[in-house]
């Protein structure tokens, strides 16, 4: 995970997935200087241009694991404290915005995966990122 032209893609590495974003929400551990000087026009349009709204972010530890984080009424500064707090060293906002913010695990069976909540009472459509979509998307695969 990173930015790219910043590191990315690494020389004589292929890259296996991108996702549009701003800009790192958190790099080496460090909180983006936007996350309270810049909220709207740096991370994103809201309803009603409100600063505190629902927030997701992705991180990855300095290990190797992700990190996930969501929550309602939350700044950019928050999310990003909430991740730096989980131990990622690099992270990106993801969804903002009630409707738009929803994590599931994948369980496979013969029938194919059965998206299981992360949040329990979250507005996202389960499978909904099984199939293409114009706008938005990112995968996680497991090797």
């Amino acid at each position: 995970m990173g930015a790219w032209r910043h590191g990315l893609p690494a020389p004589h590495r292929k890259v296996f997935s991108v996702l549009q974003n701003q800009m790192l929400l958190v790099d080496r551990g460090v909180a983006a200087a936007t996350v309270t000087t810049c909220v709207i026009s740096c991370w994103g349009d809201t309803i009603y241009g409100l600063t505190n709204v629902a927030r997701s972010g992705l991180g990855i530890t300095a290990g190797g694991q992700l990190v996930w984080a969501a929550g309602e009424q939350l700044s950019p500064a928050a999310i990003a404290g909430a991740l730096v707090g989980a131990g990622a060293v690099r992270a990106i906002e993801l969804d903002i915005n009630p409707y738009a913010v929803a994590g599931y695990l994948y369980v496979h069976r013969a029938s194919g995966p059965v998206a299981l909540p992360l949040v329990r009472g979250q507005l996202g459509i389960p499978g909904q990122w099984l199939v293409p979509y114009s706008r938005d998307f990112y995968a996680v695969i497991a090797n």
